[in-house]
């Protein structure tokens, strides 16, 4: 096992509510186009799928396997985008993640010698721009009342 083999990725979910979903994960060097993200013609250098679980928008994987392992150029790079797609609704996320080299981490942490990756937290809009999230708005009205549960 390589030391580059992997990358512990943080950052914004397309999906706001908790949960697990199946998504597509994928690397590129360039911000992908809306339009590539939709039609799926994304230049990529690294992909693989996930459940992916997801808590008040936000996720935490580990990408890359001995099987797909992460390709030795990313580690090289400034920065990569990561883009998060839903295999069953293309609703997407994109955003920038700067690279921090083993010797930074080891530096930051004095333990941890893992190549790592944090995410600029960005939300995407229905049409791939980058938006800041405004105040929250006002409570909508509570829901019908649910199905009654088992006699006990």
């Amino acid at each position: 096992m390589t030391l580059h083999q992997h990358l512990h990725v943080d950052g914004p979910a397309p999906f706001m509510k908790n949960g697990v979903y199946e998504v597509k994960i994928l690397l590129c060097g360039d911000r992908p186009t809306a339009s590539a993200i939709k039609t799926g013609n994304i230049d990529q250098v690294w992909e693989d799928t996930f459940h992916l679980s997801v808590t008040k928008g936000k996720f935490h994987e580990q990408l890359g396997s001995e099987e797909n392992p992460i390709p030795d150029e990313i580690h090289g790079w400034d920065s990569v985008w990561v883009v998060v797609v839903d295999v069953f609704t293309y609703e997407y996320s994109v955003f920038e993640m700067k690279m921090i080299t083993s010797a930074d981490a080891a530096k930051q942490s004095g333990k941890d010698t893992k190549a790592r990756v944090r995410g600029q937290k960005k939300r995407v809009d229905e049409r791939g721009s980058s938006v800041s999230a405004g105040k929250p708005g006002v409570q909508g009205p509570a829901g019908d009342r649910g199905l009654a549960g088992p006699v006990g």
